[in-house]
């Protein structure tokens, strides 16, 4: 359901946050190449989805292209599983700088 996956995003948001705060981190982004892995993930589990029918009309397809976009093509276990804890190697990481 869309209120379990807004509590396991507030969660996860939440480990980041801990970790910004304890680690004295001033910013984090994820990872260019962690980001394209993912949405690559994404894209190989919708295309093996109805909605990649070309007959298929849905609000999951994105205009003209057709692209097949969701809010979650995995299932609940598997984006529990993934946003369980947070990896904070999978971020560029800027740390607090202090004046002297």
């Amino acid at each position: 359901s869309i209120i379990w996956c807004a509590e396991t995003h507030g969660r996860y948001i939440g480990q980041c946050i801990t970790a910004m705060v304890r680690d004295k981190i001033k910013s984090m982004e994820v990872n260019a190449d962690v980001y394209k892995q993912y949405n690559n993930m994404v894209d190989a589990e919708l295309a093996k989805t109805a909605w990649n029918d070309p007959s298929c009309m849905s609000w999951y397809k994105s205009g003209a292209t057709g692209k097949v976009t969701n809010n979650l093509p995995d299932s609940l276990e598997g984006y529990w599983a993934k946003t369980r804890l947070v990896n904070l190697d999978d971020f560029d990481i800027q740390k607090v700088t202090q004046c002297s």
